[in-house]
């Protein structure tokens, strides 16, 4: 007799709970969304700080090394890893003596 109403109540949490569920997930998802947006926006300042300081200092004991660590970040950041291609753009950045502008 015991599984007879057990049953239907665990029917009746779920159904009843399910929104709540899904209204959560959705703010993470969204959260996440923003996070990878603001990630990608961070990936592309960066480039483009490291691409307009090269050329003054292309003389840098470490500018080949800086140069191919841009190339290896660009790849990270095209393949959503933007945690490490923003990591490998700020070492590229400092390896050429540039101080990496803070994010907005």
């Amino acid at each position: 007799m015991k599984s007879f109403f057990a049953v239907p109540l665990v029917a009746v949490a779920l159904i009843a709970f399910s929104p709540l569920a899904m209204a959560a997930g959705t703010g993470t998802t969204q959260h996440a969304k923003n996070s990878s947006t603001a990630a990608a926006a961070r990936c592309t300042a960066l480039e483009g700080q490291f691409d307009a300081a090269f050329p003054a200092h292309q003389n840098a004991p470490k500018a080949a090394a800086a140069k191919s660590l841009r190339g290896e970040a660009e790849k990270a950041c095209a393949a959503h890893n933007y945690a490490s291609g923003i990591r490998q753009l700020r070492l590229a950045l400092k390896d050429i003596g540039v101080a990496p502008k803070p994010s907005k």
